[in-house]
């Protein structure tokens, strides 16, 4: 029954069938998919997380996937049909002419993000930063040291020199990537965090952070002329976030009020889409209309 159910609610449809049917309280389903979620990201980073799902999640993956295999999306459905209790969902094979499998070098990356993911991999700027063999691990937080990673070779085209020393007080020199975070520094990309003596190698990059990375790093400066965005009056970035949009490098997460989520974690998965956008390797999209 297992394999079955998962087999079966694995293409796009069905989950997005299977998310009607829930109607997960507190969340808006049809927000985040026009924010660029696809119905998977949902079920494995918004759903499993209710009630007891998550703690039945943990459970099949240990027992089903315990070299996690399947991704978080599949084994939230596993959780989800334990939760619901019933053998009434369709089992079966899906259609022999369903693709199940990533057409690029990562097993779990595909849809919305993976033009973003595979260009950027031709270039080498993931090596070292995976999550194992063929994963990406797309829908995880972005953490700042990987971000300083890719940023530094997309900009520099290579991996930095060792350094002796750094200014960054929590950034070991033992580590592999703490030329990166120095460079990154020495291009003026990142200030540090707090008073600016850290890093937070290990926090993850918020969507109002990427703007301000991507904007400096990439020298990005379309007139800012204001956006729109409803949730960005008051914060730090929105210089940075309004240039973005200003470049068509981001849409923002929500139309209908149009809003950006600047506080909001941004994924492996959005971060590739995001620098590959900003060097022109991919199409943008349309243009926010102004503000009327």
């Amino acid at each position: 029954f297992f394999f079955g159910f998962l087999r079966f609610y694995s293409s796009g449809a069905t989950l997005l069938a299977l998310l009607d049917r829930l109607d997960p309280p507190g969340i808006d389903v049809a927000e985040r998919l026009r924010g660029g979620d696809t119905p998977a990201q949902i079920l494995g980073h918004h759903v499993a997380p209710l009630g007891h799902v998550g703690d039945l999640v943990a459970a099949a993956r240990t027992e089903h996937d315990p070299d996690n295999q399947l991704g978080a999306a599949a084994m939230t459905l596993a959780g989800l049909a334990a939760a619901e209790e019933t053998s009434g969902f369709p089992g079966g094979d899906l259609p022999e002419d369903t693709n199940m499998e990533a057409a690029g070098p990562f097993e779990d990356v595909s849809g919305v993000h993976q033009a973003g993911v595979d260009t950027l991999d031709t270039l080498g700027l993931f090596d070292g930063t995976g999550c194992g063999d063929a994963r990406f691990c797309p829908d995880l937080p972005i953490q700042r040291w990987v971000m300083a990673v890719w940023l530094v070779r997309a900009l520099d085209g290579s991996d930095p020199s060792a350094a002796a020393t750094g200014r960054f007080t929590d950034v070991s020199p033992a580590e592999w990537w703490a030329p990166h975070v120095e460079r990154l520094a020495d291009m003026g990309v990142t200030h540090g965090c707090g008073d600016g003596s850290e890093f937070c190698p290990t926090d993850v990059v918020t969507r109002g952070h990427m703007a301000a990375f991507l904007v400096r790093a990439f020298g990005l400066d379309a007139a800012d002329s204001g956006q729109g965005f409803t949730d960005i009056a008051d914060h730090t970035h929105r210089g940075s976030i309004n240039i973005l949009a200003a470049e068509r490098v981001t849409s923002g997460c929500s139309v209908s009020p149009l809003r950006f989520c600047p506080n909001r974690p941004v994924t492996r998965g959005q971060m590739a889409t995001f620098m590959a956008r900003a060097l022109s390797l991919i199409p943008r999209p349309q243009p926010i209309p102004p503000t009327v």
